[in-house]
């Protein structure tokens, strides 16, 4: 989540994992935006209720294409660490 940019949000246990709720619409488009085209639930990753397949749906603009590349490298580096 805060590799996403969404921060102050707690995890509970849920049915398929963690839950975690979002109230705030821009939270939801943050992270639609950082799961877009990650595994979804089908493929037992992370992914949005309405949007299990991480399509996207909720992001209004992404951040450059730097800036995601820089996140989806420290997200790599943090999962060999």
């Amino acid at each position: 989540m805060q590799q996403a940019g969404v921060v102050g949000v707690k995890g509970r246990p849920g049915y398929i994992g963690v839950d975690c709720d979002l109230y705030k619409s821009e939270d939801v488009a943050k992270l639609s935006c950082f799961l877009k085209g990650k595994p979804g639930k089908n493929d037992k990753g992370v992914f949005i209720i309405n949007d299990n397949q991480n399509t996207g749906k909720f992001w209004v603009s992404c951040p450059l294409i730097v800036d995601i590349q820089k996140c989806m490298n420290k997200c790599v580096d943090d999962a060999l660490a």
